[in-house]
Formats: structure tokens, sequence, C-alpha cells
């Protein structure tokens, strides 16, 4: 089953939001087989919380955000840092005029932005693949990150077996060294040892003598 990505455009121009939603979630689709992406448009930033914060119930992993920097009550670069702090792995892309150019350049030599784009885009196509190869780099980051998970669980696993194969090993030497006169006990002794002495080496509430 592939991994479903979330990525949320930000951008209070609707008529700009509305431009992307006709052609971006295509393009980008088209260069991405391994995994598939959800697109969400979103025009008030206040918004955006509720609907990261909703993306796991639907399935999704959060994955980019694109945001505009020119926004009331907020600028692009100020949203994109707070939701760096808070969702790290999520890429984020900045929207800007040239004015603000030299200003994206800071926030990724800070590591607040993975990726600027002038705005108006004139090349929605460039545009995309800059999105879809972004989106790669996000899913290989995750499946590396899964499958060392994996490696380490496996390994957690095997390192629980072996201490259970050696704590095996030291209570049969213990029963062995137990019964080793067992013939020669009478029948209280023996017993004695099943109901007294096993159970706790196997860790154990109780012992049964059948015969």
């Amino acid at each position: 089953m592939k991994r479903l990505y979330l990525v949320t455009c930000i951008d209070d121009d609707a008529e700009f939001l509305h431009s992307l939603k006709d052609s971006l979630p295509r393009k980008v689709k088209e260069l991405c087989e391994d995994f598939d992406c959800v697109f969400e448009f979103v025009q008030d930033p206040r918004e955006l919380g509720e609907v990261l914060d909703s993306a796991p119930d639907e399935g999704l992993e959060p994955a980019m955000i694109i945001s505009d920097q020119l926004m009331p009550g907020i600028s692009g670069i100020e949203l994109l840092e707070r939701i760096k702090g808070e969702r790290p792995d999520v890429a984020c892309v900045l929207l800007t005029g040239h004015a603000e150019l030299e200003s994206a350049r800071t926030a990724i030599n800070k590591r607040l932005l993975d990726q600027y784009a002038c705005k108006p885009i004139e090349d929605i196509q460039e545009f995309a693949s800059v999105i879809a190869n972004l989106l790669k780099r996000r899913h290989l980051e995750m499946l590396e990150r899964t499958q060392s998970e994996q490696l380490a669980q496996t390994v957690e696993d095997l390192r629980k077996s072996n201490e259970r194969i050696r704590s095996m090993h030291a209570i049969a030497e213990q029963v062995a060294r137990l019964t080793k006169n067992l013939k020669h006990l009478d029948f209280d002794e023996i017993k004695r040892l099943v109901t007294n002495e096993v159970p706790p080496m196997f860790q154990a509430k109780m012992g049964v003598l059948c015969f």
C-alpha cells in the first residue's frame, strides 16, 4: 500500500490559490509514482493547525507546506518557522516576490525553509518538478527511518530471544543438578522440588508433578 502524503497550500489570494488548485496537484502526481499525495488549499493561515491535526484521521502524513510570504496577520517565513519547530520533518516552501528574495535565502540558511519560488509562478511545470522532488526526498527519508526502526526492533527481538535461551540453559542446568540423585529421593522430597524449587526458576506460580 502506497504512503499518502498531505501537501497544504496557503495563500490569502483566492484567485492565485484557485489557479494552483487547477494545475499543481495533477502535474505533481504525474511525477510521483512511488507514493500518493493529497492537496489542501487554505486561505486563512489560522486554519492550518486544524488541517494538519486532522490529517492522520484521514490516513494522511503531513509532508509539505507551501505558503505565500505576504499574508495578513503573519508572514510566510514566520508561519513556516513555527511549523518547522512543531513538525521538523515537514518540507516548507515559500512563495515570495523578488523584493523578499534575500529574506528567503536567509531563511533557507537557517533551515527554516527547504525551497522558495518567485511569485507569480511563470512555469507551473518547473514548479511542480520542484515540489515533486522535495516530496520524493521526504519519501525516501521516511522509508529509511522506517527501515532503521524495523532493524532496531529486529535486533532488540534477537537480544531478548538470546536472553531467553541463556536463561533456559541456566534453568536446565539447575534442574539437572536438582534431579541428579532423584532416584534416591523419597516421594515427599520429589514433591518439594517440583512444587517449591522448580517453579521460581521459570518465574511460575506453581508446579505440578504428573505420573
